[in-house]
């Protein structure tokens, strides 16, 4: 029988695969418009209205092994952006927080402040070295630990699609203020 399918008495593996299907096809989308897309530095982007809390909601639920917390302002919930890119953009953010920062709670907030929507995930680890905060969002770029630990895990491109993503909506570093218009 097949999982995938959903042959047999337990829906829990059949949803499972369903996810892993869907998020799949979520990047297999991405990166065909990211590919067919001209300058080499940017992502095509589909604006329409999303709601930013029913997907960080929707993250929140799909996680099982984390506590993710979702705080996102009224005023915040309703904006115009790609809602694959978003979507792909936290759960990024999620992995990397869960990656450095194991056990650690989750938080995905967003405010508005000046017309502008500004969207946060952080998590109670260490951080990333100062030293190199520039570097880790170039693409294959990855930390002296991360080749220490986990070389096979990861090639080095989230950080760098998650830039490139919130880039495209006309976001920027918050250091510069990594922020979203509406």
């Amino acid at each position: 029988e097949s999982v995938a399918e959903g042959r047999g008495g337990d829906d829990e593996p059949h949803e499972a695969v369903q996810d892993v299907i869907r998020a799949a096809e979520r990047m297999k989308a991405i990166i065909g418009r990211t590919l067919t897309h001209k300058p080499a530095d940017s992502v095509a982007v589909t604006p329409q209205h999303v709601d930013l809390g029913d997907i960080a909601a929707q993250l929140a639920r799909a996680d099982r092994d984390s506590r993710i917390v979702v705080s996102i302002a009224r005023e915040a919930r309703s904006l115009v952006a790609d809602r694959e890119l978003l979507q792909r953009l936290l759960e990024n953010l999620v992995d990397n927080a869960r990656k450095y920062a194991p056990g650690s709670a989750i938080y995905i907030e967003a405010s508005r402040a000046a017309g502008e929507v500004v969207i946060r995930v952080r998590d109670e680890g260490p951080g990333i070295p100062s030293d190199v905060r520039g570097d880790v969002f170039l693409p294959r770029r990855r930390l002296e630990r991360d080749r220490q630990t986990s070389a096979d895990e990861s090639a080095g491109l989230g950080l760098s699609f998650c830039r490139l993503a919130a880039t495209a909506h006309g976001g920027r570093d918050e250091r510069e203020g990594m922020r979203r218009g509406s």
